[in-house]
Formats: C-alpha cells, sequence, structure tokens
C-alpha cells in the first residue's frame, strides 16, 4: 500500500538539492500539471533513518529527567497543540 504524505521542504533545503544528491527523484504528476510527485530513493530512506535516529536519541535525552507518566502526558499535549495549530 502507498503512502500518502505531503512533506513540505523548506526553504533552506532546495529541492534541487536533494535531487543532485540522489536522496529524492521527482516527476510530473499524471492529471495535475502544477504538482510534482516526490519520492525517496533508496540512498534518502537510508539518509531519513539517520537524521530522525539522531534526532529521536536528542529528544529522548531531552525528556530523559521524565517520568513515564510525565513523558505521556508531554506527548498528549504535544499531539494537541499539533492538531490545534493545523485547525487553524
Amino acid at each position: 500500500m502507498e503512502s500518502k504524505q505531503r512533506v513540505v521542504v523548506g526553504a533552506n533545503v532546495p529541492r534541487s538539492w536533494l535531487t543532485s544528491r540522489g536522496l529524492v527523484t521527482r516527476e510530473a504528476h499524471p492529471r495535475d500539471r502544477r504538482a510534482r510527485i516526490v519520492r525517496l530513493t533508496a540512498a534518502g530512506k537510508e539518509q531519513a533513518a539517520k537524521t530522525f535516529a539522531g534526532h529521536k536519541a536528542a529528544m529522548d535525552l531531552a525528556a530523559s529527567g521524565l517520568s513515564k507518566t510525565e513523558r505521556a502526558t508531554l506527548i498528549e499535549l504535544l499531539k494537541k497543540l499539533g492538531t490545534s495549530a493545523a485547525a487553524q
């Protein structure tokens, strides 16, 4: 099953940079000429895994002073904040 996720690339990471380094492929959308289909390559998936592993380690360290209950509460509050921000 193909994932249908929308990702916005920040202005500080040009799309051409990702393409030129073989991290993504870009192709025209078959029905919407305004859109492009961008997919991670194997190298892109590997880089994303490394990046997210580093991020997870940093977040685990930052939350190391919290109990399991406090971490669960923090996660729920962050989800609520994200949902609220997305609705605006």
